[in-house]
């Protein structure tokens, strides 16, 4: 989808995207270094602090990757929501102010290895089950991320994505890594936030 492409959906502002499960798991929520400094100056927060309190570092065998994710609740909500709410709704990561959108990029790397970003689309998540978004509004992408307060041309999201399409191509390039690369990738794509 472009901006201009239409997708219907209507929220209710119920939570249960902050519980979604899918394939029976509650969906994994990865932050960016901006989510984690954006979400940490609205709460008050040093970013270390946050990414402590809200953040949880795992490897990530689909990127190959230690990455930060959002920390989720015994019962698998995420950890920012509460009572109903999330508790950096004006802040929240990228992730959520977009959905039921998501934001793609793919990537093109030039014979020395220089990564880019070859095109920008979105794509509109299909609901889970356990939404009750009932009722549809006909939006457009652009209204969508005006309304929600994502920019259309996300620099920072741009750059992060990048580094980490960068880190995964080296990871994959290398099949076994050493535990100094798992180190210095972290570092690079989180600017030493932990």
């Amino acid at each position: 989808m472009i901006l201009d492409d239409e997708f219907a959906f209507n929220c209710t502002l119920c939570g249960n995207c902050c519980r979604w499960e899918a394939g029976g798991a509650v969906s994994d929520n990865l932050l960016s270094c901006a989510d984690v400094i954006r979400m940490a100056a609205y709460l008050g927060l040093a970013p270390g602090a946050f990414a402590e309190r809200y953040g949880c570092a795992v490897f990530d065998a689909a990127l190959r990757l230690r990455v930060v994710k959002l920390k989720k609740l015994p019962d698998g909500s995420c950890a920012l929501l509460q009572n109903g709410r999330c508790a950096a709704y004006p802040a929240r990561p990228r992730t959520c102010a977009l959905f039921p959108l998501v934001r793609g990029y793919s990537f093109s790397t030039d014979e020395s290895g220089n990564v880019s970003i070859a095109s920008e689309y979105f794509t509109h998540v299909p609901r889970a089950p356990a939404h009750i978004c009932v009722g549809a509004k006909v939006w457009t992408v652009r209204e969508w991320i005006a309304a929600n307060g994502v920019p259309e041309r996300d620099d920072a999201d741009r750059i992060w994505f990048t580094k980490l399409w960068r880190c995964y191509e080296q990871a994959n390039e290398n099949k076994i890594l050493a535990g100094d690369f798992y180190v210095q990738a972290f570092d690079d794509l989180y600017g030493h936030i932990f």
